[in-house]
């Protein structure tokens, strides 16, 4: 026993793992209506190009995938549109809608 914990169960940091009495809600629902485009990457030797992106004015940062190998190749010389509209591509695909 340790502090009163049971040790045998502990997870890689060799912390013992504690149960909660009851499941907590650690964040409410977090909207966003608008995103933006910090840093694109467009890297031609690795056929790649990548975006940080933030969603919503105080939403975390995030790279994203854009294009790679054959889509890379066919967008060409891209545009800001064409990149702002494959980044909200990859954003409405991960998030779902909020309707509440």
């Amino acid at each position: 026993m340790f502090g009163g914990l049971n040790t045998n169960n502990t997870t890689s940091g060799g912390y013992p793992e504690v149960p909660l009495t009851s499941s907590l809600l650690l964040q409410g629902p977090v909207t966003a209506s608008s995103f933006k485009v910090l840093q694109a990457v467009d890297n031609p030797d690795a056929k790649t190009v990548n975006a940080l992106v933030q969603v919503g004015p105080q939403g975390s940062n995030g790279w994203y995938y854009v294009w790679s190998g054959e889509s890379y190749d066919a967008i060409g010389d891209w545009t800001d549109q064409q990149l702002a509209d494959a980044v909200q591509a990859l954003i409405v695909k991960q998030y779902p809608p909020y309707n509440p």
